[in-house]
């Protein structure tokens, strides 16, 4: 697996390889995203697009054929959490419907969130 920072090529073909709507709509994610944490890097992993920050894979998204999920999403003080919760389809799964627009700033809420943890927290053990 290689990670790299900033825009992947391998993110790219995953992209490119979606249905046209749903390639639109995950193109946003991304952009979004990347607005949320300047540096963020990526790579597959796991055959879905992993989000990196320095060097370690701190968020999953994947194009399904009725949602994109972000993984894993954990649970987050009450404010955030409560923007959260109508997206959440399990303990650590964000559910974004095709169907639905994608909700106002919450992309950018969780994603620097999950980094800010990691930078208080560091690195899971074992890695």
């Amino acid at each position: 697996m290689t990670i790299t920072s900033g825009r992947s090529a391998a993110v790219d073909t995953y992209l490119q390889e979606l249905p046209t709507d749903r390639q639109v709509r995950f193109a946003e994610v991304r952009e979004r995203l990347h607005a949320a944490v300047p540096g963020l890097g990526e790579t597959i992993s796991y055959k879905m697009p992993a989000f990196t920050h320095e060097g370690d894979v701190v968020l999953f998204a994947a194009s399904w054929k009725q949602h994109i999920g972000l993984y894993p999403i954990p649970r987050f003080d009450e404010e955030l959490e409560a923007k959260v919760a109508p997206y959440r389809a399990a303990t650590d799964t964000v559910r974004l419907l095709h169907r639905q627009p994608l909700p106002e700033g919450l992309l950018e809420a969780i994603t620097a969130e999950v980094v800010a943890r990691r930078e208080r927290h560091g690195r899971p053990q074992g890695n």
